[in-house]
């Protein structure tokens, strides 16, 4: 039994769309065709794929089983046509690059400025994703970098360490803790907090922090970018934790970074696909976010605030 191509994209369209006229209309074919393309699809089966009951189509428990079957393959198509796009954009000077909401601040942006400055051939895709989103896209060859934190143990995936640092306290300028250089855990018993969503690898490694030493929080903000946890702050709604590399988003004069204790080392990699040779273009943009995240942001802002 030989199935046609045909027939499983008139299944398909039917299964999505629901009826017969739209699957027509979706394929740009007449509905009699698609009808004689499932009635085709089903005497070669030997099965029902649909109930026909006053008018209605209703899968059959065989349609809704083969359907998850169509559905893995086009899901397999898809991703095909993901890789085939990116070799014709790799051809063109195109840079893919895949981040963390946290990691879009001003070290990626200055990297790409920088290197757009020295390569105007080169055009780029900047995504943003959560973590395990951005671990996916590199192992799955969908783009060309990823920046996220450290560690990434993925055998598909080479790792290039950008910056090594620590976490930082933000506060509101006019806080009582603002006059202390460094921020202790126990400091902030009772306090309001604006952390990082619950997800987030940063926010589970705060929440460890506080839970180990047994201290409360109010944990009433969740944000997935620093920029918005330090707008909050700085708009008095409690206090929050960062990455070094969050600095350049809390450049608001009404807030104070100040470092926070017991230290939580902090590492930011970039990462791209194992199992194909990276391009010179590719190695030369991971060289400018090497270069970008080489300074310690953290240690001018503090000591300006």
């Amino acid at each position: 039994m030989a199935l046609n191509l045909k027939q499983i994209e008139a299944f398909r369209a039917v299964m999505v769309t629901g009826t017969m006229v739209k699957a027509a209309d979706a394929l740009y074919i007449s509905q009699p065709a698609v009808s004689r393309l499932i009635a085709d699809l089903e005497r070669d089966l030997g099965y029902l794929l649909f109930n026909r009951t006053r008018g209605r189509l209703q899968p059959t428990e065989e349609g809704n089983a083969l359907y998850a079957e169509v559905q893995r393959s086009f899901v397999g198509l898809a991703q095909v046509e993901t890789a085939a796009r990116a070799l014709a954009r790799d051809s063109s000077g195109m840079l893919r690059i895949v981040a963390m909401p946290s990691l879009t601040g001003e070290p990626l942006t200055r990297a790409v400025a920088a290197y757009a400055r020295e390569n105007p051939e080169v055009s780029f895709e900047i995504e943003v994703r959560p973590r395990r989103h951005v671990v996916e896209s590199i192992a799955n060859q969908q783009f060309d970098i990823g920046v996220t934190t450290l560690p990434v143990e993925t055998p598909s995936i080479d790792v290039r360490q950008l910056s090594e640092g620590n976490s930082l306290c933000v506060l509101p300028r006019d806080h009582p803790l603002a006059k202390k250089k460094v921020i202790h855990a126990h400091d902030l018993e009772g306090e309001t907090f604006v952390s990082f969503s619950t997800d987030t690898l940063f926010r589970i490694r705060v929440d460890r922090v506080f839970d180990d030493l047994g201290i409360k929080r109010r944990m009433k903000f969740e944000t997935r970018t620093a920029e918005v946890a330090c707008n909050l702050v700085a708009e008095g709604a409690g206090v929050a934790i960062v990455g070094t590399w969050d600095v350049p988003a809390s450049k608001r004069p009404e807030l104070v970074m100040r470092d926070f204790e017991p230290a939580l080392p902090l590492r930011i990699g970039a990462l791209v696909p194992a199992h194909r040779p990276s391009s010179r273009r590719v190695e030369m943009f991971v060289d400018a976010l090497a270069a970008s995240y080489s300074a310690d942001p953290g240690a001018e802002t503090r000591r300006a605030s």
